[in-house]
Protein backbone atom coordinates (compact mmCIF):
# COMPACT_ATOMS: atom_id res chain seq x y z
CA UNK A 1 0.00 0.00 0.00
CA UNK A 2 1.36 3.41 -0.90
CA UNK A 3 1.49 6.22 1.61
CA UNK A 4 -0.79 8.80 0.02
CA UNK A 5 0.08 11.50 2.55
CA UNK A 6 3.77 11.55 1.70
CA UNK A 7 3.06 13.71 -1.36
CA UNK A 8 1.01 16.42 0.36
CA UNK A 9 3.76 18.95 -0.37
CA UNK A 10 3.54 18.07 -4.07
CA UNK A 11 -0.24 18.47 -3.96
CA UNK A 12 0.21 22.06 -2.74
CA UNK A 13 2.73 22.66 -5.54
CA UNK A 14 0.34 21.01 -8.06
CA UNK A 15 -2.43 23.41 -7.04
CA UNK A 16 -0.28 26.55 -7.04
CA UNK A 17 1.47 25.77 -10.35
CA UNK A 18 -1.19 27.58 -12.38
CA UNK A 19 -1.41 24.61 -14.73
CA UNK A 20 -4.33 22.88 -13.01
CA UNK A 21 -7.59 23.95 -11.42
CA UNK A 22 -10.16 22.10 -9.35
CA UNK A 23 -13.81 23.13 -9.66
CA UNK A 24 -16.52 22.99 -6.98
CA UNK A 25 -17.59 19.52 -8.12
CA UNK A 26 -14.14 18.04 -7.54
CA UNK A 27 -13.22 17.85 -11.22
CA UNK A 28 -9.64 18.65 -12.27
CA UNK A 29 -8.85 20.69 -15.37
CA UNK A 30 -5.53 21.27 -17.12
CA UNK A 31 -4.38 24.49 -18.81
CA UNK A 32 -1.54 22.75 -20.65
CA UNK A 33 -1.52 23.54 -24.36
CA UNK A 34 -0.70 20.76 -26.77
CA UNK A 35 1.20 23.17 -29.03
CA UNK A 36 2.99 25.01 -26.25
CA UNK A 37 2.69 28.45 -27.87
CA UNK A 38 -0.98 29.35 -27.65
CA UNK A 39 -3.36 29.75 -24.75
CA UNK A 40 -5.61 26.75 -24.44
CA UNK A 41 -9.08 26.24 -23.06
CA UNK A 42 -8.89 24.24 -19.83
CA UNK A 43 -9.44 20.55 -20.49
CA UNK A 44 -11.05 18.23 -18.01
CA UNK A 45 -8.72 15.40 -17.02
CA UNK A 46 -10.13 11.95 -17.69
CA UNK A 47 -9.47 10.01 -14.52
CA UNK A 48 -9.79 6.25 -14.57
CA UNK A 49 -10.17 4.55 -11.20
CA UNK A 50 -7.46 2.14 -10.11
CA UNK A 51 -5.87 0.89 -6.91
CA UNK A 52 -9.04 0.05 -5.02
CA UNK A 53 -11.27 2.34 -7.06
CA UNK A 54 -9.37 5.55 -6.29
CA UNK A 55 -8.38 8.05 -8.97
CA UNK A 56 -4.84 9.36 -9.33
CA UNK A 57 -2.94 11.90 -11.41
CA UNK A 58 0.74 11.94 -12.26
CA UNK A 59 2.74 15.04 -11.41
CA UNK A 60 6.53 15.23 -11.57
CA UNK A 61 6.74 11.45 -11.85
CA UNK A 62 4.77 11.00 -8.63
CA UNK A 63 1.28 9.59 -8.12
CA UNK A 64 -1.12 12.00 -6.41
CA UNK A 65 -4.49 10.92 -5.06
CA UNK A 66 -7.31 12.99 -6.56
CA UNK A 67 -9.36 12.98 -3.34
CA UNK A 68 -6.44 14.59 -1.46
CA UNK A 69 -6.04 17.19 -4.24
CA UNK A 70 -9.76 18.05 -4.14
CA UNK A 71 -9.77 18.25 -0.34
CA UNK A 72 -6.78 20.63 -0.33
CA UNK A 73 -8.26 22.79 -3.10
CA UNK A 74 -11.89 22.96 -1.99
CA UNK A 75 -12.23 21.99 1.67
CA UNK A 76 -9.15 22.78 3.72
CA UNK A 77 -5.55 22.14 4.62
CA UNK A 78 -4.33 18.55 4.53
CA UNK A 79 -2.71 16.84 7.50
CA UNK A 80 -0.26 14.08 6.61
CA UNK A 81 -1.20 12.11 9.73
CA UNK A 82 -4.86 11.97 8.68
CA UNK A 83 -6.77 10.24 5.88
CA UNK A 84 -9.56 11.39 3.61
CA UNK A 85 -12.83 9.52 4.14
CA UNK A 86 -15.43 9.25 1.38
CA UNK A 87 -18.72 9.61 3.28
CA UNK A 88 -20.73 7.60 0.75
CA UNK A 89 -18.06 4.90 0.50
CA UNK A 90 -17.57 5.49 -3.24
CA UNK A 91 -13.86 6.24 -3.89
CA UNK A 92 -14.64 7.72 -7.32
CA UNK A 93 -16.99 10.35 -5.86
CA UNK A 94 -14.57 13.19 -5.12
CA UNK A 95 -17.16 15.90 -4.60
CA UNK A 96 -15.88 18.15 -1.78
CA UNK A 97 -19.05 17.57 0.24
CA UNK A 98 -18.32 13.85 0.23
CA UNK A 99 -14.83 14.19 1.72
CA UNK A 100 -13.78 14.52 5.35
CA UNK A 101 -10.44 14.45 7.12
CA UNK A 102 -10.32 11.63 9.70
CA UNK A 103 -7.88 9.52 11.67
CA UNK A 104 -7.04 6.07 10.26
CA UNK A 105 -9.11 4.42 13.01
CA UNK A 106 -12.13 6.64 12.25
CA UNK A 107 -11.80 5.74 8.58
CA UNK A 108 -11.71 2.03 9.43
CA UNK A 109 -14.69 2.33 11.78
CA UNK A 110 -16.63 4.11 9.03
CA UNK A 111 -16.06 1.19 6.67
CA UNK A 112 -17.21 -1.32 9.30
CA UNK A 113 -20.19 0.54 10.77
CA UNK A 114 -21.54 2.67 7.96
CA UNK A 115 -20.58 0.65 4.89
CA UNK A 116 -21.00 -2.79 6.53
CA UNK A 117 -17.64 -4.06 5.30
CA UNK A 118 -16.42 -7.01 7.35
CA UNK A 119 -13.04 -6.64 9.04
CA UNK A 120 -10.11 -8.67 7.73
CA UNK A 121 -8.04 -10.26 10.44
CA UNK A 122 -4.51 -10.70 9.13
CA UNK A 123 -3.29 -12.45 12.30
CA UNK A 124 -6.12 -14.92 12.42
CA UNK A 125 -5.10 -18.44 13.41
CA UNK A 126 -6.03 -20.93 10.74
CA UNK A 127 -6.46 -24.63 11.36
CA UNK A 128 -4.76 -27.40 9.41
CA UNK A 129 -8.13 -28.25 7.82
CA UNK A 130 -8.65 -24.64 6.69
CA UNK A 131 -5.18 -24.54 5.13
CA UNK A 132 -5.80 -27.80 3.26
CA UNK A 133 -9.22 -26.60 2.08
CA UNK A 134 -7.73 -23.26 0.94
CA UNK A 135 -5.10 -25.03 -1.15
CA UNK A 136 -7.70 -27.43 -2.55
CA UNK A 137 -10.01 -24.58 -3.58
CA UNK A 138 -7.15 -22.69 -5.23
CA UNK A 139 -5.50 -25.67 -6.97
CA UNK A 140 -8.54 -27.65 -8.13
CA UNK A 141 -11.38 -25.14 -8.22
CA UNK A 142 -9.37 -22.12 -9.40
CA UNK A 143 -10.60 -19.80 -6.66
CA UNK A 144 -9.08 -16.31 -6.80
CA UNK A 145 -7.14 -14.87 -3.89
CA UNK A 146 -9.95 -12.36 -3.33
CA UNK A 147 -12.52 -15.12 -3.03
CA UNK A 148 -10.29 -17.05 -0.60
CA UNK A 149 -9.78 -13.88 1.47
CA UNK A 150 -13.56 -13.51 1.83
CA UNK A 151 -14.10 -17.20 2.53
CA UNK A 152 -11.45 -17.50 5.25
CA UNK A 153 -11.62 -13.89 6.51
CA UNK A 154 -7.87 -13.38 6.40
CA UNK A 155 -5.45 -11.10 4.63
CA UNK A 156 -4.46 -11.57 0.98
CA UNK A 157 -0.80 -11.88 2.00
CA UNK A 158 -1.71 -14.81 4.30
CA UNK A 159 -3.57 -16.53 1.48
CA UNK A 160 -0.65 -16.03 -0.91
CA UNK A 161 1.86 -17.38 1.64
CA UNK A 162 -0.25 -20.48 2.30
CA UNK A 163 -1.06 -21.22 -1.34
CA UNK A 164 2.58 -20.75 -2.40
CA UNK A 165 3.68 -22.87 0.57
CA UNK A 166 5.84 -20.19 2.16
CA UNK A 167 3.97 -20.87 5.40
CA UNK A 168 2.39 -24.08 6.59
CA UNK A 169 5.11 -25.96 4.71
CA UNK A 170 4.64 -29.10 6.81
CA UNK A 171 1.07 -29.56 5.54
Amino acid sequence: MINLAKHDDLIREFLTSGTYLVNRNGEIYSHVSRTGWRISVPRKLVLKPRKGGYCFVSYKNKTLAVHRIVYQAQVGELNSALQINHLDGNPTNNHPGNLELVTPSENLLHSFRILSRPPVWSNQKLTREQVLRMRFLRDTQGWSYSKLVREFNTAKSNVADIVKRRTWTEV
